[in-house]
């Protein structure tokens, strides 16, 4: 194979014609140059799915071409392209552009580099163009044919988009999120999704339900995802309450949602703040029947009680008491322990509240 110094993420395949169907390629009968007995060197037709798994999606791109001759004579070839809804050919801005290349009669692979970026018309980032025509011209030095191909493809790379649609927090420590993935060139592409529960200094990635508990959490929620320009639907479950995430633990959150292809990374799509609470509620069971049994009901009363907590959380316990056919009166549920623990000696908002107090008691 022969490497010339020229720059593209493209494959010109020029094979032997040999019975070949041509496909989108032609042939076109040029001029004579002269006499000669050589056969004309042969190409096949462009193979543009050979062309899409070349991904030429970033500057330069190899131009690979194959050209046969039974009696192995230079072949000057000549490198054009067309733009989308433009009826003229442009030269492609190679260091050598007709190149003179060659041939044997079992075939001579060349590649040649092109710097797509640089042409007039095609955006200098290097974004994403569809429907772009390529056009290789083939003759030899001594042949009165000229061989013409051309093939169309997508030139260029766009970072994926994504966006999400809906994020539920179901029991159980599940969240489901609904989102949307697309590419304009229709590229494999990878999703991370992470949470983060300090504000968005730390982020970290975020456990799929349904894997081994032992198994370790990946760093992307979605592998080699088709993302067709249109867009494809995906649906992830997040477990927040295993060990390595938010276990036992009440907090809020926010997930972060990022695409990649293998060219670059997009734009990083984040939600609203949310409430995990994978912490379960303690019990708390009064002894009802030693309470009624309590002879002394003007002063001190014992009151037996046990507490449970699946977690083993230390437990504060605030007795209110009523009179019968009377309400409890609620206490603000947006008032953390610790701002309780102070209320309890603001003897206005005990009384207020029919708060229990407890009975002095003397060693």
């Amino acid at each position: 194979m022969t490497r010339s110094p020229l720059a593209v993420p493209l494959c010109l395949w020029l094979l032997t014609l040999q019975g070949c169907g041509f496909g989108s390629a032609g042939i076109v009968a040029g001029a004579s140059r002269g006499g000669g007995t050589n056969a004309t060197p042969s190409l096949s037709d462009f193979d543009a799915r050979a062309l899409l798994t070349a991904a030429p999606n970033t500057s330069p791109a190899i131009l690979r071409l194959m050209i046969s001759d039974p009696s192995s004579n230079a072949a000057l070839v000549r490198f054009a392209y067309r733009l989308p809804g433009e009826s003229v050919e442009r030269a492609m801005s190679l260091d050598i552009n007709p190149v003179v290349l060659e041939t044997s009669p079992q075939g001579t692979v060349h590649e040649l580099e092109w710097d797509f970026t640089r042409e007039a018309g095609l955006p200098s980032d290097g974004s994403f163009v569809d429907d772009v025509e390529l056009i290789a011209r083939v003759d030899s030095a001594s042949a009165s044919e000229v061989i013409q191909q051309r093939v169309t493809t997508g030139l260029g790379n766009d970072a994926p988009v994504v966006s999400i649609d809906q994020v539920v927090v179901e029991s159980a420590g599940v969240v489901t999120m609904s989102l949307r993935i697309a590419d304009t060139s229709d590229d494999l592409t990878s999703v991370a999704i992470e949470f983060s529960d300090d504000g968005g200094s730390t982020w970290n990635p975020a456990r799929p339900t349904g894997i081994l508990d032992a198994s370790e959490t990946p760093g992307n929620a979605f592998e080699g995802v088709r993302a067709p320009r249109a867009g494809t639907d995906l649906a992830f479950s997040w477990d927040s309450d295993h060990e390595t995430q938010l276990q036992d633990l009440d907090r809020d959150v926010r997930l972060r949602v990022t695409p990649r292809d293998d060219v670059t990374e997009g734009d990083s799509v984040v939600t609203d703040v949310l409430r995990i609470n994978n912490n379960d509620e303690p019990v708390v069971a009064i002894d009802q029947a030693a309470l009624a049994l309590n002879p002394d009901q003007r002063r001190g009363i014992p009151i037996r009680y046990t507490v449970a907590d699946d977690e083993g959380d230390p437990v504060r316990v605030l007795f209110q008491w009523r009179s019968e056919g009377e309400p409890f009166i609620d206490i603000d549920p947006s008032l953390t322990p610790n701002e309780i623990l102070e209320l309890l000696d603001d003897d206005a908002w005990v009384a207020s509240h029919r708060v229990c107090r407890p009975y002095p008691t003397f060693v």
